[in-house]
């Protein structure tokens, strides 16, 4: 397994992913599928792995096979001159991971655990989607909710993210080794830990990573009122004014200073930091170039067993094969019936043209 940057000799045993998305439970794009595909393999590697996401009001947690973690708390979460605080309870469920070690064998690495978390609270149960408004919501109120509008608290719901996620892990005692923060919407959360009293000793032996998704414009999660963004996030003044792109708080840069960064692919990372193409994203990987701050990237992998051709009737093949067995008869099968459904007038839910 890996080690900490600052301790070679130390290995990673626990990892917290903080994410919005979770393929299964709750998903928008690749976030989904990055968030479980990597939290399992983690845990089939011996990690000790939690993960934690939003229960959105399309989520039902008991049908998900959650169970209530008989934690419930206030989070401090004050505006502008406002002291405020939102409640919080804890849904917890344990995953078993396809191919996961049953134990020691032969002294290989034990099983690791996996945890998923869901949190819930009024802000994130009145929503219907992950990030942007629905059909059904701006029927409810079509002077605030437009359908696909980005959700007018998005900030607030990111920041209540990583405050009760740091919060649990203080009730639970968890000091992990690493928290792996999932794009912009978890990208304070390392300076949080460094910066704000409390957070800072309890997380003091812990690292940040964080994973650029999609660094274009309107996916940083930045704002623009900077008094809000100190207000609710706590942290200092010069932090907030030091982490401007084109004049707003940009997480990404705000992370930059205290976490590892990378990307999804080698070819992104180099796109961000050394091509035109950067302009997309208003100049973020050359802003951090500027920095010092290198983005690594590390190719997106897949869960197999997700993708197992020998198993036809899950995936919905015409016939199972196996490309590491040499046995591709049936990869002709297949081949022959979507020739065949295409020609026939098509496959549900796919487009055709021409």
């Amino acid at each position: 397994m890996g080690k900490h940057q600052d301790s070679p000799t130390r290995e990673i045993r626990s990892v917290w992913i903080i994410t919005r998305e979770y393929e299964g439970l709750a998903g928008a794009g690749g976030v989904k599928d990055f968030s479980r595909q990597l939290a399992r393999a983690l845990a089939r590697a011996g990690c000790q792995v939690g993960v934690v996401l939003p229960l959105y009001g399309f989520m039902q947690p008991e049908k998900l096979g959650f169970q209530p973690a008989e934690l419930a708390f206030d989070v401090d979460m004050p505006y502008v001159g406002v002291d405020r605080r939102e409640h919080v309870s804890v849904w917890v469920k344990e995953e078993q991971p396809a191919g996961r070690p049953t134990g020691r064998k032969g002294g290989g690495t034990p099983a690791g655990a996996l945890r998923l978390y869901l949190l819930d609270a009024q802000r994130y149960r009145e929503k219907r989607s992950v990030y942007t408004y629905t059909a059904e919501e701006e029927a409810a109120n079509p002077i605030l909710h437009k359908q696909g509008a980005g959700h007018f608290d998005y900030f607030a719901m990111n920041v209540l993210l990583q405050k009760v996620a740091l919060a649990l892990m203080i009730r639970l005692g968890e000091r992990p080794d690493v928290i792996h923060c999932q794009d912009g919407h978890t990208a304070i959360l390392p300076a949080m830990i460094r910066e704000i009293e409390g957070y800072r000793q309890y997380f003091a032996q812990t690292g940040a990573v964080v994973t650029i998704h999609n660094a274009g414009r309107g996916y940083h999660q930045e704002v623009d009122d900077l008094p809000f963004a100190r207000a609710i996030t706590g942290l200092p003044r010069r932090l907030i004014t030091s982490n401007l792109l084109e004049g707003s708080f940009d997480p990404f840069l705000a992370a930059s200073s205290y976490a590892l960064l990378n990307t999804v692919s080698e070819n992104y990372a180099r796109e961000l930091q050394e091509t035109k193409d950067d302009q997309l994203t208003a100049w973020l990987g050359h802003h951090l170039k500027a920095r010092g701050v290198p983005l690594v990237g590390i190719t997106n992998g897949i869960e197999p067993a997700d993708f197992d051709p020998a198993d036809p009737e899950r995936l919905g093949l015409a016939a199972g094969f196996s490309p590491a067995g040499g046995e591709l008869a049936g990869k002709k099968t297949c081949r022959e019936t979507l020739v065949r459904e295409l020609a026939e007038g098509g496959i549900k839910g796919v487009q055709q043209d021409g």
